[in-house]
């Protein structure tokens, strides 16, 4: 198209209407259009398919992204940079969430911090994310027309349509084809065409899409689906979209090692099938099991399958194989022993438990998992343990009588902190994130322009489940450093160090005094070559020079050795990195000078050493290459220059401060670092702790102790000790409290063993091995652990058998003597050893089947075998069987024909026949079927109610929506020899009938002549009607004659406005349309044509007046002036006379006495005197 506005759309759209209707008989209404991003187009849509629901093509508005991306210069950043491309790609993908959330998800991506520092970094990626709100969620295009969410994965573009462009491109395969080139590759697109169809006409299967794009769809499908049943949340299912398949190389059975490349012939070698790998671990009980019996399947969360693999060198396909579970490949003979590897079952493991307490001991219960198909079971610790602050790992051990077994592990968190909320640092913030038990923070100053934390720190700070920010010390509350004040930038500190090794002389104060006076002076050389930035004064008076002789203890007199020269610039504004040899040093202007007047006072240039530290003022410390001073809480180390906090019982309240000040007598801090004398707390004496809620010293309690004054806390004696004081201030004085057979609880009083447990020393019960108990509880001897430990689903039968329950009876408990019934004869289970009620099942008799807790009959034509499953439903009998009664209880029962409503049975009721057209039956299994009444009958055969009969028309006649008949036009017919409720049929082509109500196709014998045409006599054709006559009827013998004074002009005249009034003979049409007589000279008859004009007669001839009807009026010469008539012809004026009109009888003499020179004049005043 060359324009594409409105118009030429709407255009393209009726024409198509128009040409659809014609060929299929039917109006066009889709439901949906797939279209470009075109304002015109979908305007053009919403206008001449108002009921289609418009939807944009996913393609073009990626494309449109795409495209603003790379106008806005950020195609390279894309490539380069992954968080550029996230973003982007997570923009893209956004038509996959679910419509309702699109909005929010992309305002929660705008606003995220990620997204604003990358768009202060990448200028054009706010400008791309104010291009996608303008266009695409807040303007012309509203996600409810590029979301593809609801869409399967054929409807999201319009490929199928655009693709013929490029089939069509390859066909032809040049730019300019010639005419004839271009004919046959149009008619080989017309044959490849018409083969589709066809094969579409035949059912042919559809050809096979290439394995990539099946690939993807189903990935695509599977994000969906894990998205829609919970097994990924909003994120993942939108991080996932955003990114095709991985491509990764898998040496399978190969080492895990920090080589990230593949090793060669390490691999698998054998037989190996169904491979599948998960991005998480399979569950054991549910998934593992599955698959040892069904290999193929294949679970949530799988990111590569066993069909996707892509097999390289050294891998043969066997074909046909099959995943075997003995260990055998296909074709090969083996022996194996069936063993049972079906391990017991574990259901509702709990998750980790997190236990919060402010005393230290408590005792922690939980919900036991249940356990089936164990012999034994072996567990860490027992619901209703004593548990101390701390991580402990839970673990059941399931173990079945051939061995197999299964396990349930947890975490147990006993905490005495739930992660309190640190106080913000002085003059920042903190930014924390909590995922699960898990939290951790970040710390960062206001103004970052101007202050930073004062001392080095961790990136993150984390709170685990212990609950505690210090694990190490959980009683030391967690204080951040400080912000402190920047104060310009570190200056460098110079220290060098050069090398002689050849001074001779053994004078070395001589040498100190000689090397000191040289080395100062070369260095304010170098200070003035440097502009006077190597010093702090251009003398250079605040440097240091340390001389080193190398004096040895057994040294003789002048024997050689090094001599080192120590220099030290305090603050130099020169910034030297740190190097072994400094060329600019040693040749600017050999300011150094190598050789001095020392004897061998040779400087050795490869000794020469330099190195470069930052240096602030006195009170101040570099931070991320600034100076800054350290913030309230800290104090300044002069050794190391480091900010440090302020140590227990001192603060500080200000900036810059190189030592803290102490707290009031009396009193102490709880922790290092603070900043206000208002955390000085009063001193306690040992055996107390400061109790800052109460503001007063306390007593540790009863089984704790305190040796040192001024804690906050009190150390506990241990498991099974505690103390007979409260203010106990020594580990010594703490004692074991409990005698045997007990044990001490929460509270600090002591408790008999549980039952299943022993304790003769020690702090704590001891379980009894596995497989045996206690009789009672407060066994102290493991000699008393003698009685059979039945686990639950067993019940113990004197001192050391367990016994499984039997069917209908259940056992939740472990150590039971009896197993509890189900509740009656209509309660069972399905196997023996049941542990819960849950596995007591209803039932109910033959014939009848369980509704919630009811028996109901089954349905005829339904049974029940309680053979094949007493837990069953009533089974519908085979096709086209019924039974006798209700309650049927087997398969034979099923012995009567069955013939569904709109079916009647055969007379000898093996089969079922099809109700004819005009009767129905509403009823199942009979042998007749209800005729409808006169004049009824119905539209279909096999009808099933009397409401079906319907009255019909006559032949000749039609049957309309309001259920009145109706005579088939001029044209048509209706027989009803096959269907009552057809309608009236069109006559072929060319032919009609001769009336209304026509009954068959023989009537249709009329010659079908259109208005304007009259059918001739032998019925051969048609013949327009002649000149003078019209017909506006179709179908006519015979053509109409105008009105009285009105003709037609023209052969074929189709209406009487074609019929015009004409003037008659010897008149014509003026302008005004009136008639006028015909001039002299000029005729009219309306022999062969009323509405020509006067017709003039010949050259000498006219007419002897006007309306003149015939040329035989044409009688008179046509006489000019200077004649006169005569007869039929002409006579010239004598000479005298003259005449000076045309078409004159005489001609006129002169006067008297006058006279014309010539014969022939034509005007008066040729008559002169004589």
């Amino acid at each position: 198209m060359t324009d594409r506005n409105i118009g030429d759309y709407r255009h393209i759209l009726e024409t198509l209407k128009v040409k659809i209707r014609q060929i299929t008989q039917h109006r066009w209404r889709p439901r949906k259009v797939i279209c470009d991003f075109e304002l015109a187009l979908i305007a053009a849509v919403e206008t001449e398919l108002p009921r289609a629901q418009i939807s944009g093509c996913y393609f073009h508005f990626n494309q449109s992204l795409w495209r603003k991306v790379q106008n806005l210069g950020l195609g390279a950043s894309y490539g380069r940079r992954s968080a550029v491309k996230s973003l982007v790609r997570k923009v893209m993908a956004i038509g996959y969430l679910p419509i309702a959330v699109v909005r929010q998800n992309f305002r929660l991506l705008r606003t995220s911090r990620r997204t604003q520092r990358l768009c202060r970094r990448y200028n054009g990626l706010r400008d791309f994310l104010d291009y996608f709100e303008r266009n695409y969620l807040n303007g012309l295009f509203p996600p409810q027309i590029w979301n593809v969410y609801e869409r399967d994965m054929n409807n999201r573009t319009n490929y199928s349509v655009e693709s013929f462009h490029r089939l069509w491109n390859n066909t032809v395969s040049v730019r300019h084809p010639s005419l004839w080139t271009f004919i046959r590759c149009l008619k080989d697109q017309q044959a490849t065409l018409e083969n589709s169809v066809e094969a579409v006409d035949r059912g042919d299967p559809a050809p096979k899409r290439k394995r990539k794009w099946r690939n993807l769809e189903a990935r695509m499908m599977r994000l969906k689906e894990e998205y829609n049943n919970g097994t990924r949340n909003l994120d993942q299912y939108w991080n996932a979209v955003c990114y095709g398949v991985v491509h990764i190389w898998i040496v399978i059975g190969d080492n895990l090692g920090p080589n990230t490349k593949q090793s060669t012939n390490e691999g698998f070698k054998g037989y190996i099938s169904q491979l599948n790998i998960y991005n998480r671990a399979l569950d054991f009980e549910t998934e593992i099991a599955v698959i040892h019996s069904k290999p193929q399947a294949v679970f949530i969360g799988a990111i590569l399958r066993w069909n996707e693999f892509i097999l390289h060198k050294g891998v043969r396909p066997v074909y046909p194989s099959h995943a075997s579970r003995e260990g055998c490949v296909l074709g090969k003979s083996c022996i194996t022993q069936v063993i049972n590897k079906t391990p017991p079952s574990i259901v509702n493991c709990p998750s980790d438990l997190h236990i919060y307490s402010k005393e230290r001991l408590i005792t922690v219960s939980w919900t036991e998992p249940t356990i089936k198909g164990a012999s034994t079971i072996n567990r860490r610790y027992r619901s209703g343990d004593t548990f101390l602050w701390g991580k402990y790992k839970m673990i059941y051990e399931a173990i079945d009588d051939k061995s197999n077994s299964q396990f349930c592990s947890f975490n147990i968190y006993v905490q005495s902190e739930v992660c309190n909320k640190v106080p913000d640092p002085w003059g920042g913030v903190q930014l924390c994130e909590k995922h699960g038990s898990n939290e951790g923070c970040t710390i960062r100053c206001t103004n970052s322009k101007t202050e930073r934390i004062s001392r080095y720190h961790p990136l993150l700070y984390t709170c685990g489940p212990s609950g505690s920010w210090n694990p190490a010390k959980p009683s030391h509350t967690l204080t951040y450093p400080p912000c402190g004040p920047i104060n310009g930038f570190p200056k460098k500190r110079l220290d060098i160090v050069l090398s002689y090794p050849n001074i001779t002389t053994a004078n070395c104060p001589g040498i100190k005094e000689a090397l000191e006076v040289e080395v100062k002076m070369s260095v304010q050389k170098i200070n003035a070559y440097w502009d006077s930035k190597l010093c702090t004064g251009a003398d250079c008076s605040d440097i240091t020079v340390v001389v080193d002789c190398g004096t040895l203890s057994d040294r003789r007199k002048r024997a050689v050795s090094i001599t080192k020269v120590q220099l030290t610039i305090p603050k130099s504004l020169k910034n030297l990195k740190d190097l072994t040899i400094n060329q600019e040093v040693l040749s600017a202007e050999d300011v150094i000078r190598r050789e001095s007047q020392i004897p061998g006072g040779e400087l050795d240039t490869s000794g020469f050493i330099l190195t470069s530290t930052d240096v602030c003022g006195d009170t101040e410390t570099v931070i991320d290459g600034y100076c800054v001073k350290c913030g309230p809480g800290t104090f300044l180390n002069t050794t190391t220059k480091i900010c440090e906090s302020c140590p227990i019982g001192t603060y500080t309240t200000s900036d810059g401060q190189t030592q803290c000040q102490e707290c009031p007598a009396g009193s102490t801090t709880e922790t290092e670092g603070l900043n206000n004398p208002s955390y000085c707390y009063s001193v306690c004496p040992a055996g107390q702790k400061y109790d800052k809620d109460d503001s007063k010293c306390e007593d540790c309690g009863l089984g704790y102790y305190q040796e040192k004054e001024g804690q906050f806390y009190c150390e506990w004696c241990g498991l099974g000790k505690t103390t007979r004081e409260t203010n106990t201030t020594s580990v010594s004085l703490c004692y074991d409290v409990c005698l045997p057979g007990k044990q001490l609880s929460a509270s600090g009083s002591c408790v008999d063993c549980p039952e299943g447990t022993y304790k003769n020393v020690g702090a704590k019960c001891i379980a009894c091995p596995a497989g045996t108990t206690t009789l009672t509880t407060g066994a102290s001897l493991q000699k008393d652990c003698n009685i059979k430990a039945c686990e639950a689903g067993y019940k113990r039968v004197g001192t050391d058998t367990c016994e499984k329950c039997p069917i209908g009876t259940y056992q939740p408990q472990k150590w039971q003597t009896s197993c509890l019934s189900c509740g009656g004869d209509s309660y069972t289970t399905d196997q023996e050893a049941s542990t819960s009620q849950d596995d007591c099942k209803y039932f109910c008799p033959s014939g009848y089947e369980a509704v919630v807790t009811s028996c109901v009959p089954c349905l005829e034509g339904f049974f029940k075998d309680n053979t094949d499953s007493i837990y069953g439903k009533c089974k519908q009998c085979p096709y086209q069987t019924t039974t006798v009664n209700i309650a049927s209880k087997s398969l034979k029962d099923c012995s009567v024909f069955n013939c569904p409503p709109g079916y009647k049975s055969d007379t000898l009721g093996t089969r079922c026949e099809i109700c004819p057209l005009g009767t129905y039956q509403p009823h199942h299994n009979e042998s007749t079927c209800y005729p409808c009444s006169t004049p009824l009958s119905t539209e279909q055969t096999g009808s099933t109610a009397i409401q079906q009969c319907l009255n019909y028309c006559p032949p000749g006649q039609e049957r309309h929506t309001d259920g009145l008949c109706y005579d088939c036009g001029i044209g048509f017919y209706k027989h009803n020899n096959n269907n009552y409720f057809m309608p009236c049929t069109a006559c072929p082509d060319d032919y009609t009938t001769f009336g209304a109500k026509s009954t068959s196709i023989s009537q249709c014998t009329m010659r079908k002549c259109m208005p304007g045409s009259m059918r001739k006599d032998d019925n051969t054709g048609c013949t327009p009607c002649p000149t003078g006559t019209y017909q506006d009827l179709p179908y006519q013998t015979t053509c109409k004659q105008c009105p009285e004074y009105s003709f037609s002009r023209r052969e074929g005249a189709f209406s009487i406005t074609q019929c015009e009034s004409y003037c008659d003979p010897g008149y014509e049409k003026d302008s005004n349309n009136q008639c006028s007589p015909c001039g002299i000279g000029y005729y009219k008859n309306n022999d062969f044509d009323k509405f020509l004009k006067c017709t003039p007669c010949p050259v000498d001839r006219i007419t002897p007046s006007i309306g003149s009807i015939s040329i035989s009026q044409c009688t008179r010469g046509n006489c000019l002036p200077g004649y006169r008539i005569e007869r039929s012809g002409c006579q010239i004026c004598p000479i005298g006379s003259y005449q000076s009109l045309q078409w004159q009888d005489e001609c006129i003499p002169c006067p008297l006495h006058k006279s014309t020179v010539f014969a022939g004049s034509t005007d008066y005043n040729d008559c002169i005197c004589k």
